[in-house]
Parts: structure tokens; sequence; C-alpha cells
């Protein structure tokens, strides 16, 4: 539930058109009108890139800034979607000073992870889950930016690819047997292979693009 302190989707609620006396119902009408968007690359995402190039320079203090401002880009990014709906109750709404508190959590976070033990919980390999012990600098970096990719994750599954993290992934419910390897690639379309002669079909999504140094999740 996206919204613990109320009531859940009340769906005959909605079905009988009541849905706006329900609260967190979603109704025919009501909302934005449809004003949203269709997220492809976002000004918050451009940061969240950078924050991940510092990393990799051992720039952990500019990536800290860098990372900092994506989630200040993405929270008003979002925060704005609220005056499209003339029935929003404000008391839904984040706050600034809401807003700056988790930001500050999120840094302190950060800051302590570069003291702490980062290591795969070992004790917890066999049941195949391998959560870090705590949260690396990676870990929260990546945590951040998958959450402002929400709703146009383009970049979330490269992401994954290139660094191996956030390692704190929700695991699968099936065993790696059942559900097969993380796919580090994907098949070219049949009407690329129809149109370009030049094109040989990957016999599978194994291949290894030239970027991708082969970095594994433990939630893959």
């Amino acid at each position: 539930d996206n919204m613990p302190d109320v009531s859940n989707y009340d769906i005959e609620a909605s079905i009988s058109g009541t849905a706006s006396a329900v609260a967190g119902a979603v109704g025919l009408g009501d909302g934005g009108g449809g004003a949203g968007i269709w997220p492809i690359y976002l000004s918050s995402y451009v940061h969240f890139m950078k924050a991940e190039a510092a990393m990799w320079l051992g720039q952990t203090t500019t990536a800290r800034d860098l990372m900092e401002i994506g989630m200040q880009h993405s929270f008003t990014k979002v925060l704005g979607f609220g005056a499209l709906d003339a029935n929003a109750d404000p008391n839904f709404l984040a706050t600034q000073a809401e807003v700056d508190d988790f930001i500050a959590s999120i840094l302190t976070q950060f800051d302590n992870a570069a003291t702490l033990d980062t290591s795969l919980d070992t004790s917890t390999l066999n049941d195949n889950f391998g959560y870090p012990i705590n949260k690396s600098q990676l870990d929260i970096l990546g945590e951040q930016y998958l959450v402002a990719m929400f709703g146009g994750a383009m970049d979330a599954w490269n992401f994954i690819r290139r660094t191996g993290h956030p390692r704190t992934l929700s695991r699968g419910l099936m065993a790696p047997v059942e559900s097969g390897p993380f796919p580090r690639t994907g098949l070219y379309p049949f009407g690329e292979i129809s149109a370009n002669p030049n094109i040989i079909q990957r016999e599978d999504n194994n291949t290894l693009v030239f970027w991708d140094a082969g970095a594994q999740n433990p939630a893959n």
C-alpha cells in the first residue's frame, strides 16, 4: 500500500462512480486530466549519471553533491504535478521541510557508508539473498537514481549492468535455475534482421556489450 495512512483502493467504489469519495481511489475524470508525462530523460537523471561517473573517479564529495542535486530535481518535478489536480489534498503532498529532511537523511547515510562494513551478508548467501550488511555509497546512489526514474526507468537496467548496484533490489521468488540468467543484452528485432543482412542474430541474452564489464548484482 503506497498510502498507509488511508484505506486501500476501493475497486467497488470506483466502479460505482463514487471514487471521488474514497481516499486514495482512482476514477474517470479525477486527477490531473491526463496532464502527466512519459519521462524519457530528465534533468535529475543527468546529475545521477554524473554522480556515478564521479564515484568511478574516486570523487565521492562531488558524487554526493551531484546526487543531492539529482534528488532535488526529482522532488521538484514530482511535487509540481500536485498543481494539476484542483481536488488534490495538499495534506498528502510533501512539504519543503519534509523534502529537506529526507535528502539530509540520505546524505548522512552516504557519508556514514564510507566507514561501514558494506560486504554481502554471507549467512544468507545459501538462501540466495545476499543482502549487504550495510549499504555502500554506490548502493545508496543507485537506490535514489532508480526512485527518480519511476515511471520511465530507461537507464535502470543499464545502471545495474554497469555497476552491479544497488545490491538491495528485491530478490526473485524463483531460483536462478528456474528464472534463467540475468539478461546482459537483448535480441535484435526480427524486422531489423530482415532489413539488414549484415546483422547476425545473437544466440542468447548473455552477450556483454562493449561497456559491460560483467558486474554481478546478488539479485540477478
